[in-house]
């Protein structure tokens, strides 16, 4: 789980676990930021809860004051959560609260609860590891970004460039670009949407999570700021087909290349 956080979002995390239950942080000494707590009762329920760390006065006052791109992608992140059965409680200031109907000003405290009822031959460690990620990149993806220019990154890997921009970001505060990455992941899978290629199958254990962001529409020739919707505006895609829509300028849209797949298969079983 360590492992695929820190890979996922590009910051240390720390990660403990005491029998079936799991406690999750970015790495921080002074305890500013956020915890996450995953358990399963009796082996059938798992509960994932979210809530601030002792000294997270500033990232909570972040969030309350987050920009509604951020709101967005925090959205994004919940909607993923109920799109795989979780039932959610969410609470501000200890008051029980529809954060996308009403989003308070000052923020004292926050607590999200997620629990869903598990099959009984349930992969325990990966549906933690899978809670894990989502739950932090939904906090995340509230908190602020410094961004400075960076001229090493190039554009062909697709990460989910918000500003439509090419960035790096001070240790001190986290990149949202990962967690473009990420939200796409986690809602449209790791296998490739034009050839339908899946890592894990093909290679067990080291294939898995292992897959290519393309930007549907390239950034670059946007111009200017650019609000990326993760979930439509980016899909996973093996190197091979990420190099095939990267053939042209424009690059081809996924269903071009799939057009050109099948027709392509058509005249090699004819011959």
């Amino acid at each position: 789980m360590k492992k695929e956080l820190e890979e996922a979002y590009d910051i240390p995390f720390d990660v403990s676990k005491n029998g079936e239950e799991y406690l999750i942080s970015p790495s921080n000494e002074l305890k500013e930021y956020f915890e996450i707590h995953i358990s399963f009762r009796a082996y059938v329920r798992i509960i994932i809860e979210t809530y601030p760390q002792s000294h997270a006065a500033d990232m909570l006052n972040d969030m309350a004051h987050a920009t509604e791109e951020k709101k967005n992608l925090f959205f994004g992140y919940l909607d993923t959560f109920k799109s795989r059965g979780f039932g959610i409680t969410e609470k501000v200031n200890d008051n029980e609260i529809d954060l996308r109907s009403s989003w308070p000003d000052n923020w004292r405290n926050l607590y999200i609860r997620l629990t869903r009822i598990e099959e009984q031959d349930a992969d325990f460690e990966k549906e933690a590891t899978e809670s894990a990620l989502l739950a932090a990149g939904m906090m995340l993806s509230l908190l602020n970004v410094v961004q400075t220019e960076d001229e090493n990154i190039d554009e062909s890997e697709d990460i989910g460039y918000v500003e439509g921009s090419k960035y790096s970001v001070r240790l001190d505060r986290y990149e949202r670009n990962p967690l473009n990455r990420e939200l796409c992941l986690q809602a449209n899978g790791y296998t490739c949407k034009i050839c339908g290629f899946d890592f894990e199958k093909t290679y067990g254990d080291i294939g898995r999570h292992f897959i290519h962001v393309h930007h549907i529409h390239q950034l670059s020739l946007a111009g200017g700021h650019v609000k990326i919707d993760p979930v439509h505006d980016l899909i996973p895609v093996c190197p091979n087909c990420h190099a095939m829509l990267h053939t042209s300028t424009p690059p081809l849209m996924p269903d071009e290349l799939r057009r050109i797949i099948k027709e392509n298969k058509k005249y090699v079983e004819k011959q």
